[in-house]
């Protein structure tokens, strides 16, 4: 589009005008020998047809028109462009999600711990740290309930050796 629109800058001269009419009249004593008036008038004719479209692709209202063609060409295939990144990124956030709910249910693997209402958010965690819900787990709920009401959140502290 730009390089129709710099032509047509280029051509709307004077000088190429001029060139126009001389190559018409070269070609009209070409044909001459065996011209009829016919011929004449075309090729009079094909000259006043190629300057009209050097003046038309010269308008400023032409190359109004032929920016907004590209600029409408370029939005469509940046949309066409997203819409393609979109749905691959769909289809990889889907897995990727798929992925991550699996983790997270091998992880919270004691799903009624977490809608208990006097499961602590430290209980959870856990339980999700432990994955043995026989061992660690009920030793730390016993010690949770067994404190008055007071929670401690480490059961198994190991006894520093003294130095």
């Amino acid at each position: 589009m730009t390089t129709l629109v710099k032509l047509g800058e280029a051509l709307h001269t004077p000088e190429f005008k001029s060139l126009l009419s001389q190559l018409n009249v070269l070609g009209v004593r070409m044909v001459d020998a065996a011209a009829s008036s016919r011929n004449k008038q075309l090729f009079h004719d094909m000259e006043e047809a190629v300057w009209s479209l050097v003046q038309l692709s010269s308008d400023p209202s032409t190359i109004l028109a032929l920016a907004e063609v590209t600029a409408t060409l370029c939005h469509t295939l940046e949309m066409e462009d997203s819409l393609h990144r979109r749905k691959k990124s769909l289809s990889l956030s889907s897995k990727k999600r798929y992925q991550r709910n699996q983790f997270t249910r091998q992880l919270y693997s004691d799903r009624n711990l977490a809608n208990d209402p006097d499961t602590t958010v430290e209980q959870v965690i856990i339980s999700s740290l432990n994955n043995d819900k026989d061992n660690d787990n009920n030793k730390y709920n016993e010690s949770a309930h067994n404190n008055h009401g007071l929670k401690t959140t480490n059961t198994s502290l190991k006894q520093r050796p003294e130095v």
